[in-house]
């Protein structure tokens, strides 16, 4: 069973001053979505600290702003939300993928019943007592979803992708882990717009670029004041682990950022003697006729895109609605409740056989490549 938290213990990692005593509740009205993605889509992989300066109208400052996400990446830390909205159809459900880690903190109720109930854990008190306190009183919401569900809530008018293309994109995810299926997808699906070599930003910048760019959520500064100081063992220990989340993603980003590189220096007769063969072999091939045959960078750096590219789907974002538009979320309540939620126990069954079956893949494929 989870351990509980007292209000003490999650008031240390969010505790900002009380509201203004407003006469009449306000009605702010948000001119595009709030939205801030993870770093990786990992339950558990910190959120880009950067703050909407559209907030500032609604009297939230970008101190305040910080430390709701800084307070957010520490109770993430090993505390995978139970609730996200993550279907177009505005259903909010369990994160998916985390079936095992949730399992510890569950009870069965009875033989009878069938039924697993989980407790709510601090990932979820912290949001529901963020909305109690601070944004609720100045007319928002805050909510964790799921890219689809993301883009449906910043522009519903748009067409959204059919169940069968949404289950293609998140096999073609799966299998782009395993090396051999990888190389299948790589050279028969469609392809995937390529990454710019010489992009300035990270995958998650690019990513919320394109959807700025889109039109459909509001623009974020980077200039940000810098963590506060943990308190407490925990919060030290949780720090940590989000740093080493950051320096992970980083340390990813930057191979993949010089292999793009090196392969734009190769095509543009700039590589190493053996990159440089490689390309002129496939030239020659090419003016003969015969089929031209992938270099490992290339195919390295096109999974890279692909990878970048299927992700995204998988992302948690930091959604701030405002109370009208958040009516729309069918479920809600069962974010905003603090009574543990249940779950099915064929379902439960199910979910934990199928996330065994991708922890052995993995497994595998780790000893693979030993």
């Amino acid at each position: 069973m989870t351990a509980t938290f007292t209000d003490e213990e999650i008031n240390s990692l969010f505790d900002p001053a009380p509201p203004p005593a407003y006469d009449t509740a306000p009605t702010p009205h948000l001119n595009k979505l709030v939205a801030v993605p993870q770093v990786k889509p990992s339950f558990d992989a910190p959120f880009i600290r950067a703050y909407p300066p559209s907030l500032q109208e609604c009297g939230i400052s970008v101190e305040d702003w910080m430390d709701f996400c800084d307070g957010l990446n520490i109770a993430m830390i090993g505390s995978p939300p139970l609730a996200v909205v993550d279907k177009v159809g505005m259903v909010i459900g369990f994160v998916p993928n985390h079936w095992t880690m949730i399992a510890a903190m569950t009870i069965q109720v009875s033989a009878q019943t069938g039924m697993r109930v989980i407790s709510k854990n601090l990932t979820d008190k912290y949001l529901i007592r963020a909305n109690e306190t601070f944004f609720g009183p100045r007319g928002l919401r805050v909510r964790l979803c799921k890219t689809p569900a993301m883009r449906a809530l910043a522009s519903p008018s748009t067409p959204q992708p059919s169940t069968l293309a949404k289950v293609g994109k998140t096999a073609q995810s799966i299998g782009l882990h395993l090396p051999v299926v990888r190389k299948v997808i790589n050279r028969f699906a469609d392809p995937v717009p390529q990454v710019d070599p010489y992009s300035p930003t990270d995958a998650a910048g690019r990513r919320i670029a394109a959807f700025q760019a889109e039109g459909i959520i509001a623009d974020l500064d980077y200039n940000v004041p810098p963590p506060k100081k943990a308190e407490g063992i925990m919060d030290k220990m949780n720090e940590m682990g989000i740093k080493a989340e950051q320096w992970k993603a980083a340390r990813t980003e930057k191979k993949t950022h010089e292999k793009r590189q090196r392969l734009a220096m190769v095509e543009q007769g700039g590589g190493s003697k053996k990159d440089n063969r490689l390309q002129h072999r496939n030239e020659r091939r090419a003016a003969r006729g015969r089929r031209v045959r992938k270099t490992k960078l290339q195919t390295r750096v096109e999974i890279a895109d692909r990878k970048e590219y299927s992700v995204t789907d998988n992302l948690v974002w930091i959604v701030i609605l405002d109370a009208t538009h958040d009516a729309t979320i069918e479920g809600r309540e069962i974010a905003d409740s603090r009574e543990a939620l249940e779950v099915d126990a064929d379902e439960w069954e199910d979910e934990i056989e199928l996330e065994h079956d991708e922890e052995d893949e993995r497994h595998h494929h780790d000893e693979d490549r030993k």
